[in-house]
């Protein structure tokens, strides 16, 4: 499997950045007017080349993160590696990236958001710009060429098969932008704040390194998080007259988060363990784990023969459904524990009072 190939971090990616994308993908299957074969063949073409850019991002990163990594005392998949070795291994990355375009359709639009996807991973990176280390400009960037584009990309790229665009094109695309962009400054937030010591080893600087962690903490609850849960309502009224039980699938999805992770349920704040600060990283499991298996049901229930397709997801990602059963399980656990504890408060009050 992927996850293997440490020169291109696929553990860190594949699981939590390609379901999204797949998401996206299921979401516009149920409208395709074309033969199977053709519906697997764009998807697996367009898959291979988002590997190849994905995989290409993050070597180019450890590549240009060599001696940072030294000094934070961090292994680098790189140290130590020729010149040489390095630029067989973009070539072959680049090759999975551009290759599928010869099958794929890539219209104006598509070729800008690639070339404004390069420049910002170069320029994010490089040494001679290393916005990578700019507190401002660093989670900009970032959101950009790892949140945004790519999802446009997947979008521009899938509508295209699309007899009839079943949504205003205006509001879907406006409030992914904006929903993305806050996703994306979230996660590098977060990122920061786990990396804290680390930057703070290798004098790096960052907005949780400047600001502190409680500031920044503060400025994701404040700001950040609101943003990012307004848009992407606005993005999801969009589409919810063609996916009608959304809202009960996001209601459903709250309460299992409610009982099972206490979401919340205290907002004090795990500065040991991040983790912990499940109302921080909630969305990030509903972007993953949910909203794939969510189109991905109802493109199946719309056409049972591609119930293929589910079995594949499940196969390339064999640990995310028994952790959405095992967090179901704990969330009925929990509820019920929940009203077992509110009667024994009501009738305590009620035999107090007589």
């Amino acid at each position: 499997m992927l996850i293997n190939i440490p020169y291109i971090r696929a553990n860190h990616w594949w699981s939590y950045k390609t379901t999204p994308i797949l998401g996206f993908i299921y979401l516009y299957c149920s409208y395709f007017n074309m033969l199977p074969t053709q519906l697997v063949a764009v998807i697996f073409f367009f898959i291979v080349s988002y590997i190849g850019f994905a995989g290409t991002g993050y070597a180019i990163n450890d590549i240009y993160d060599i001696e940072i990594d030294r000094k934070a005392g961090k292994r680098n998949p790189f140290e130590g590696k020729s010149k040489f070795f390095k630029f067989k291994l973009l070539f072959f990355l680049s090759l999975l990236a551009w290759a599928p375009w010869i099958y794929l359709r890539m219209p104006w639009y598509i070729i800008i958001c690639f070339i404004s996807l390069l420049l910002l991973l170069l320029t994010y990176s490089h040494p001679s710009t290393r916005f990578k280390e700019h507190p401002f400009c660093g989670p900009i960037w970032d959101a950009m060429y790892g949140h945004v584009l790519p999802v446009l990309i997947t979008c521009f790229t899938f509508q295209q098969y699309v007899v009839k665009v079943p949504y205003n094109e205006w509001s879907f695309y406006l409030s992914l932008i904006i929903w993305q962009f806050f996703k994306g400054i979230r996660n590098i937030l977060n990122h920061q704040l786990d990396d804290y010591d680390n930057d703070i080893c290798s004098d790096t600087q960052t907005l949780v390194t400047i600001h502190g962690r409680t500031a920044i903490h503060h400025r994701i609850m404040v700001y950040i998080l609101p943003l990012e849960i307004g848009s992407l309502i606005v993005f999801l009224m969009t589409i919810s007259s063609q996916f009608k039980s959304i809202w009960a699938f996001i209601i459903l999805f709250l309460l299992v988060y409610r009982f099972g992770h206490g979401l919340f349920k205290s907002k004090k704040w795990d500065k040991e363990n991040h983790q912990k600060n499940s109302y921080l990283y909630f969305l990030n499991d509903f972007y993953e784990l949910y909203l794939p298996y969510y189109f991905l049901l109802a493109f199946c229930f719309r056409q049972s023969e591609y119930i293929l397709f589910l079995v594949v997801h499940i196969l390339l990602f064999p640990t995310f459904l028994p952790k959405i059963w095992m967090e179901f399980s704990l969330a009925i656990v929990e509820f019920k524990n929940h009203v077992k504890d509110n009667i024994f408060v009501l009738l305590h009050r009620i035999f107090k009072k007589d």
